[in-house]
């Protein structure tokens, strides 16, 4: 699988299809890209979970997609062996581009993803921050694989963060409707009577602008506020400190800072 340190998101170049040599599997028939095998000898199929002699797999032609690197042009084979531990995607393994992403049964270049317009029409389904900027709240498989495409570029910055779980936390994405483009996103989630804030993220190139102030407000205002007079922040850093004490949700007290509309969590 492919590694993901300093990764970026700049897509391919081109894609085409080509023909690859595949292990076939003597029981169920399933083609993977490569068997390995113990002392023994033994091989697994990872389609029944069974292992045979790793003599008795076959091999066949399977077809199977190449993107054309858009930042060093390399050829990736879109198969397992350049398939990122995100689960998002493949990733060339010169110089660590996301050239492709899956959505489904799809392969969608990761620029395109990016664009507002892939995910359209969401302006039914955003609510107003400022003039052309909305928030999205994540509730379709798109949203939140733009959010997780927004994650590598924080995970960049922050190594511990860690990639949304759809089925237990909410995200939303920030949006410039102006530009098309999505300027951050915000990660929480609720338990125990309480909205307990994740992950906040802003474009490196769209900082110092106060989108962070601003998205914090709208959030607290139209989502935390509904459910308690106070909220959770998950182990926020000096710069996420500094920000809730500028927006009155916490003070300075000595060497110290206190929530006051907030409280701060350990991570998950």
């Amino acid at each position: 699988m492919g590694i993901e340190n300093k990764v970026n998101l700049g897509g391919w170049k081109t894609k085409r299809t080509a023909y690859f040599d595949f292990f076939r599997c003597p029981g169920c028939g399933h083609c993977q890209e490569s068997i390995l095998s113990g002392p023994d000898n033994m091989a697994p199929c990872y389609g029944c979970d069974r292992e045979y002699p790793k003599d008795s797999f076959g091999t066949t032609k399977v077809r199977r997609s190449i993107a054309e690197c858009h930042e060093c042009g390399t050829n990736v084979s879109l198969t397992s062996s350049n398939y990122g531990f995100s689960g998002i995607g493949w990733i060339c393994p010169q110089c660590n581009n996301y050239v492709a992403v899956g959505y489904g049964r799809h392969i969608v270049n990761p620029r395109k993803a990016l664009n507002p317009k892939w995910n359209s029409p969401i302006h039914k389904r955003v609510e107003g921050v400022d003039k052309n900027k909305v928030f999205l709240r994540c509730r379709t498989k798109k949203d939140f694989l733009v959010v997780r495409l927004l994650q590598v570029a924080a995970k960049a910055e922050d190594s511990r963060l860690m990639f949304v779980r759809d089925e237990d936390q909410d995200a939303g994405l920030y949006i410039d409707t102006a530009r098309r483009k999505y300027l951050g996103f915000i990660v929480w989630s609720v338990g125990d009577g309480n909205a307990v804030l994740r992950q906040i993220f802003i474009a490196p190139d769209e900082r110092r602008k106060g989108l962070a102030a601003r998205l914090v407000s709208f959030w607290v205002e139209h989502y935390a506020d509904k459910i308690s007079d106070t909220f959770g922040i998950e182990a926020p850093n000096e710069r996420a400190l500094n920000l809730h004490v500028k927006l009155g949700h916490a003070i300075i007290e000595g060497d110290s800072v206190k929530g006051t509309k907030c409280f701060f969590v350990s991570s998950m």
